[in-house]
């Protein structure tokens, strides 16, 4: 029988699922998340299955207009905010089944005229092995960006307690002598509070405008994400010092957004959020608590804090494909001062010259 392939739209949320819940995913990958991305106006969802019921790839993404060029109809692929990536059923990473997928992908895109296609993948699914150099007839591939961190949740809490860094302990103690305690927030009455909180931490971390998320976005997420989406808040003497969104889907708790309030910076209040949050997913039965990584997966301060929870870690993954060289080379002309190490480059912030974005 031929294998066939078939494109999947985010409004067709049945048809959507009915794929991806045969094999190992994420809430990343669902339907109703990629719906939410498209109505924030981050492009067209779709899910493209390459294969038959035992055996396939899918691939979640979003198809974006080229910039700069609204007549041309020139289009890319990129991935919805987070870990996402392809899906596969019936197949070993290797198998020239791979290959054969990854060649129908390229030619739909090519059939949709995308320029480039970028991808994040999942640390914890280590779904690039299903792509990784089995994408012929274009350039690029799938690289090492980043690491992340993970609490593994099985072991027993004293393990889990014991590989927690001695000072990071400490202050977790400290921190609840003084009265900080975690809860969440089941209405989520809290959200403008939180919404405030993530605002001034963006600013305190000079963030691009892009990441102030409005509070629209997150009762949107909330609504997108129904009972996998949890408001968690740390308090002190009843005053919200830290909040966080974490996701609770198929035994994985992520970290989503974190804040803290920086009148409570000095308690450290965000680090007992964490803990608890990590005690709360470990009393439901979740496998896994998955802080993430660094800025723009990078291993720096936010990194380190991190890192302070576990030794657990995880390569991130990124795919960076060109699938029409003579219109990215063009799409990129005269762009002034773009960031480096920017995939595609025609998209990257510009930089004044002394290395800052500009916007």
């Amino acid at each position: 029988m031929p294998e066939s392939l078939h494109l999947i739209p985010a409004s067709a949320e049945r048809e959507w699922s009915q794929w991806i819940e045969r094999v190992p995913h994420d809430f990343y990958h669902t339907a109703a998340y990629h719906r939410f991305s498209e109505e924030s106006g981050e492009g067209e969802a779709f899910l493209a299955v390459y294969g038959e019921a035992e055996r396939y790839l899918a691939w979640p993404y979003l198809l974006r207009p080229a910039p700069g060029r609204p007549d041309s109809g020139l289009r890319d692929v990129t991935s919805v905010y987070g870990y996402a990536g392809p899906l596969a059923r019936g197949c070993q990473a290797g198998d020239p089944f791979l290959e054969r997928a990854c060649r129908g992908l390229a030619g739909l895109w090519r059939s949709q005229r995308v320029v480039s296609v970028f991808a994040r993948f999942h640390p914890l699914l280590e779904n690039h092995r299903w792509v990784e150099g089995a994408a012929p007839n274009q350039r690029g591939g799938v690289a090492p960006t980043g690491t992340t961190v993970s609490i593994d949740l099985d072991p027993a809490e004293s393990a889990i307690w014991h590989d927690y860094q001695p000072r990071l302990r400490g202050r977790i103690h400290q921190g609840r002598r003084l009265g900080l305690v975690s809860e969440p927030d089941e209405s989520w009455h809290y959200l403008e509070n939180f919404v405030r909180l993530y605002h001034a931490t963006m600013a305190r971390n000079r963030a691009l405008p892009r990441y102030f998320f409005s509070s629209d976005y997150f009762r949107r997420l909330q609504q997108a994400l129904g009972p996998h989406a949890v408001l968690m808040l740390a308090r002190l003497d009843g005053a919200v010092a830290a909040a966080g969104l974490f996701t609770e889907y198929g035994g994985i708790v992520q970290n989503h957004f974190c804040a803290s309030n920086d009148l409570y910076l000095r308690f450290d209040p965000l680090k007992v959020l964490l803990d608890d949050v990590r005690r709360w997913a470990k009393d439901r039965g979740n496998r896994v608590f998955h802080l993430g990584g660094g800025r723009g997966a990078a291993e720096d301060s936010l990194f380190a804090f991190k890192a302070r929870f576990s030794r657990r870690r995880h390569v991130f993954y990124t795919g960076r494909w060109i699938l029409d060289g003579d219109a990215y080379r063009s799409l990129c002309e005269g762009l002034p001062h773009p960031a480096p190490d920017f995939f595609p480059a025609y998209r990257a912030p510009l930089l004044r010259p002394e290395g800052l974005p500009l916007s």
